[in-house]
């Protein structure tokens, strides 16, 4: 536990850094020598914290389990061995361990007659963070014996006199010493112990690319619209993003596909932050303090292009209150290169009956068919694009499609509340299947040019003007 800290300061300036920025696979082929924009003060506590690190694993590797394996040394060491991202190997089974030693030596504690004393009322206050804890937040019990070479005013040494004073303070009868332990408790209480905390049973992992779980990002986008009421882009709006768009086609400065997956993750970031919902985009990503790193240059490249599309005019394109229909608009964009590196599996073929059945329903026209395609689309875009995506979204192929479409980040505004009649009314008794998708989709009209229209119109407008 005493190297906690050193951890903690290393684990949170992988999280802070490198989330976002790669694909899950990409920092286990990066050596940390290499990583340039690592600070120097990191790069010494990294150097200084793997023997410490080494040290503890050689000497509980038995109990902690084969998968938490010694760190390689500086010169050889891999960016991936200092990022969290599983429970089950290396820093973050490490870190469940230790919160179930501090949290059972508490829970001892608590489930004994001695927690009815006052002086242990702080230890059972609310659970805290692992990674967020500080230096007397930790259990570090010192020894109660041997060593009294210490000098009064030494902070080093405070534990030693702490030693001694317990000794002093117990009862001497002849030759012999008897303990006080109820003062020796109450000391090691009062200097040690007044506030260490338990740990919540949760740690925080970087995250990767294009890695959002459907529940997880459903929540988010459900809270995000209560509390910013979205409208829609107006045509100045519109215009800007596809001139910005087209303007990056001929020079490639940046790509959509990261410019979207950036957009999500500001969601959240707005959200913990509680941002006015007048605040533009463009001025939230240049305050600094308002952006994880690992993002922030990605899409300012994106947002200055865009405000600076009609700077005769001097607007301010784009404010918190439209970023969702920014990222739907923009998914438009992307949509034809989706289809096209689609993998097989989720290119299933539906059933002639399923087909006639669609053919045939009443309840299907034009209109609903435009609505479907889109929710199918988006679900789509965002959660089967990217190879072996659906193991960390928790998406199953052969789960049935409806089950997840029903996420409310598919639906517009005024569907919301229908979306499950919408359904069921179209879907009837019939299963189609995730890896059917994409079929049904196309089956539907999706690729013929029901989907976009305003958006393709648009391109073809501002083309015969460049």
């Amino acid at each position: 536990m005493k190297f906690l800290q050193q951890m903690n300061e290393i684990t949170n300036y992988m999280i802070n850094n490198v989330s976002y920025k790669y694909k899950r696979d990409i920092p286990k082929k990066i050596f940390v020598k290499d990583e340039l924009q690592i600070d120097n003060k990191i790069i010494e506590l990294i150097k200084e914290f793997i023997p410490n690190y080494n040290k503890i694993i050689s000497d509980i590797k038995q109990k902690l389990g084969e998968n938490l394996h010694q760190l390689d040394d500086y010169d050889n060491l891999k960016l991936g061995d200092l990022c969290i991202d599983s429970k089950k190997e290396g820093f973050g089974l490490c870190y469940v361990k230790m919160i179930e030693w501090q949290n059972s030596f508490i829970e001892d504690i608590q489930n004994s007659e001695a927690s009815k004393l006052d002086v242990y009322r702080g230890i059972f206050d609310e659970p805290i963070m692992i990674q967020d804890c500080e230096t007397d937040q930790i259990i570090d019990c010192p020894e109660i014996e041997n060593d009294f070479n210490y000098k009064e005013d030494s902070e080093e040494n405070i534990k030693f006199n702490l030693s001694k004073k317990i000794i002093n303070n117990s009862f001497r009868k002849e030759n012999k010493v008897e303990y006080n332990f109820d003062e020796i408790e109450n000391q090691l209480i009062s200097h040690i112990f007044t506030r260490i905390k338990k740990f919540k049973n949760e740690i925080r992992e970087v995250v990767y690319q294009y890695e959002f779980s459907i529940d997880e990002r459903s929540k988010i986008i459900h809270d995000f619209k209560e509390k910013y009421k979205q409208r829609e882009l107006n045509e100045k709006e519109s215009n800007a993003v596809i001139s910005t768009l087209l303007y990056n086609q001929k020079r490639n400065e940046f790509d959509i596909k990261n410019i979207i997956f950036c957009l999500n993750v500001l969601i959240e970031i707005i959200l913990e932050k509680n941002i006015d919902a007048k605040m533009t985009l463009f001025s939230f990503i240049n305050t600094e303090s308002n952006c994880r790193k690992a993002i922030t240059n990605q899409i300012k490249e994106f947002f200055q292009i865009l405000n600076n599309v009609d700077k005769e005019n001097d607007v301010e394109y784009l404010n918190i209150n439209c970023l969702i229909n920014l990222i739907e608009f923009l998914e438009l964009f992307i949509w034809e290169n989706i289809k096209m590196n689609l993998e097989l599996k989720y290119k299933e073929d539906i059933d002639n009956t399923i087909k006639e059945y669609f053919k045939d329903s009443e309840d299907l026209d034009n209109e609903k068919k435009l609505i479907l395609c889109s929710v199918i689309r988006k679900f789509i875009s965002r959660y089967l694009s990217e190879k072996n995506g659906e193991n960390i979204k928790n998406i199953k192929t052969d789960n049935s499609l409806d089950a997840y479409l029903l996420n409310e980040e598919f639906w517009p505004e005024n569907l919301m509340d229908d979306r499950i009649f919408f359904l069921m009314m179209l879907f009837g008794d019939k299963e189609i299947k995730v890896f059917q998708a994409y079929k049904l989709y196309e089956y539907l009209g999706g690729n013929d040019d029901l989907l976009g229209n305003a958006v393709k119109n648009h391109i073809i407008e501002q083309n015969q003007h460049i």
